[in-house]
Order: C-alpha cells, then sequence, then structure tokens
C-alpha cells in the first residue's frame, strides 16, 4: 500500500470502484463512517445488504474479516487495596486486549496474506509512555 491508498483496498475484492460503490452504500445505509474498523465491525448480514460484492467475493471477504486483528482495548490504572493514587505509590496498570472477531474459546491464528509467502504469527506490542 502507498500513503495515498485507502486502507479498505487491504481487503481482497476492494477495488477502487468497489470502495466507492461502499462509500455510496454506507451513507443509504446511515452507518456512522466507512472506515476499514466499521466494515469490520459489521455482520455478515450487513455487509452482504450493502450489495458490495457478489456471493463468491463476499466469501472472500467473510474470510480475511475473521481474522482481522479487530481489537477492543481498555486499561485501568490503580493502587491496590486503596481508593486513591499518591505519587508514591505502586501503581498497577491493567490492559485488557480482546479481538472482537473472535469467540471467547477461540485463539488468533497465522497472519493472512496472500502476498507474504511465509507462515507468520500475530504479534502486537504495548507501548506505556508518559
Amino acid at each position: 500500500m502507498w500513503l495515498g491508498d485507502d486502507p479498505l483496498s487491504q481487503i481482497p475484492q476492494f477495488t477502487p470502484e468497489k470502495i466507492k460503490k461502499y462509500k455510496k452504500a454506507i451513507k443509504e445505509h446511515n452507518i456512522a463512517n466507512a472506515s476499514i474498523e466499521t466494515f469490520c465491525r459489521l455482520n455478515p448480514k450487513q455487509r452482504d445488504g450493502l450489495g458490495v460484492f457478489n456471493k463468491e467475493e463476499l466469501i472472500e471477504v467473510e474470510k480475511l474479516v475473521k481474522v482481522l486483528p479487530v481489537m477492543d482495548v481498555s486499561a485501568r490504572a490503580f493502587t491496590e487495596g486503596e481508593n486513591e493514587m499518591t505519587m508514591s505509590d505502586f501503581i498497577t496498570i491493567e490492559i485488557k486486549v480482546k479481538l472482537a472477531n473472535l469467540k471467547d474459546d477461540e485463539f488468533p491464528g497465522y497472519v493472512h496474506s496472500p502476498k507474504y509467502p511465509h507462515l507468520k504469527k500475530q504479534g502486537f506490542w504495548i507501548i506505556i509512555s508518559d
């Protein structure tokens, strides 16, 4: 991808023409925005209802959406056993990352990338700074 490319072009079957069709359908269906995250958070019936892809294309798209890292992240800082924190307290930071498109008993597999020639596990970094 290039800097000027629409992020939706990462998804197979999204050509520039289909991206335009998707953005028009999003407006018609009163969906908040046309981001890649919004597309991935739609359920399969909603994605089909947009009328952007034929059945064969939609099958390929659904395979990818299932493995994309759509995440819900929450963070909390606290001092154990205390109601308030002061600057001299030990602070615990709790970060929860949930892959929204996986069930509780499922785990992420390998990266889905037809152009990457090797199996690669997903990995993420969490950086905390002040």
